[in-house]
């Protein structure tokens, strides 16, 4: 009975421990791009306008600048309303070593509105204005073929650029 037992359970450990995988198929990744652009119409308030942000000394922080002028901007685009500012002008101001200091911020404010995909007048005047209002030479092609130009090996930029855009 004690040796019946034994094959039995040999034999249902032998079929269910081990499987087969078949696979009915393989596949390749296929690098694709789909491209979405949408373009708004800004508009700049005339008038410059600048808002001042101080800061203390900690004795276990650092301070860094761009992050706090990062933070001016920001408190002054909320205090606004605004969704940029155009030209930004920075003033740094430190105190001392134990006391702190404060960051001024100036610059124009503007509003997105009018958000559209883009169209062919859309891609004609963004590619014939050169921020002069002056006409320039035409960038964008609408009837070359796709895919005919080869790239060369990408830098350190677009390399980290491509990365951090596949883990989102």
């Amino acid at each position: 009975m004690r040796l019946a037992l034994t094959f039995a359970t040999a034999a249902l450990l032998a079929l269910c421990s081990c499987s087969t995988i078949s696979h009915t198929c393989e596949y390749t990744n296929v690098d694709t791009k789909v491209v979405s652009v949408t373009v708004a119409d800004m508009t700049v308030q005339p008038q410059r306008i600048e808002h001042t942000s101080n800061w203390k000394w900690k004795p276990f922080n650092t301070v860094s600048v761009s992050h706090e002028t990062e933070k001016a901007t920001g408190e002054l685009l909320k205090e606004i309303g605004a969704d940029v500012l155009v030209e930004p002008q920075y003033t740094v101001k430190r105190r001392g070593l134990f006391r702190g200091g404060s960051v001024t911020v100036s610059g124009y404010p503007a509003t997105y509105h009018n958000f559209r995909p883009m169209t062919e007048a859309d891609a004609i005047t963004i590619s014939t204005l050169d921020g002069q209002m002056r006409c320039g030479g035409a960038i964008i092609n609408t009837s070359a073929p796709i895919g005919g130009k080869k790239e060369s090996k990408p830098g350190f930029v677009r390399t980290f650029m491509k990365k951090v855009k596949n883990i989102f």
